[in-house]
C-alpha cells in the first residue's frame, strides 16, 4: 500500500515528477566533456554530441554523414 501511496504523491496534474531514463541519457549524452559518438554495427555515425563536432571540427549534420573509419583516419 505504501508503494502505491508514493507512486500517486510522485505525480502532480497527472504529469510524472520521475526523469525518464531517456532524459538523464540525453542530459549525460550532451553535457559530458567529452567527444562521444553513437555508431552502427557498419561504424556509420548516428549520433553525436556537441563536444564531438568541436573537437572533430565538423558540423552535426557532416558528422552523421561520416563513418567511423573517416574520422578516425
Amino acid at each position: 500500500m505504501v508503494e502505491m501511496q508514493e507512486l500517486k504523491e510522485n505525480f502532480v496534474d497527472g504529469e510524472s515528477r520521475f526523469v525518464k531514463p531517456d532524459d538523464r541519457y540525453h542530459t549525460l549524452f550532451e553535457r559530458v566533456n567529452a567527444a562521444v559518438l553513437l555508431t552502427s554495427f557498419e561504424g556509420q555515425i548516428q549520433e553525436a554530441n556537441q563536444k564531438s563536432c568541436e573537437f572533430l571540427g565538423y558540423d552535426w549534420d557532416e558528422l552523421l554523414r561520416l563513418t567511423l573509419q573517416d574520422v578516425l583516419s
